[in-house]
């Protein structure tokens, strides 16, 4: 298994974490939306990073800003 994929498997494995931790979030008796409306977005750029790394993008930082999601469409 090449590096990139073990890198884009330990950032898909910290998103399902993020994703997890959003859903116990929900479903507290105060669900604090904010906390989990940040792990999802978290979990969205750990996946975004995820499929940059499997592609060869591992130069590029990621934050949900247009240009790192226009690469991740080419």
């Amino acid at each position: 298994m090449s590096e990139e994929i073990k890198v884009s498997k330990h950032w898909i494995a910290k998103a399902k974490n993020d994703l997890l931790n959003a859903d116990n979030n929900l479903k507290a008796d105060e669900t604090p939306f904010d906390t989990a409306c940040f792990h999802c977005q978290q979990a969205a750029e750990k996946f975004l990073k995820a499929y940059s790394r499997a592609n060869f993008l591992k130069h590029y930082i990621f934050s949900l800003t247009p240009y790192p999601l226009f690469l991740c469409v080419l």
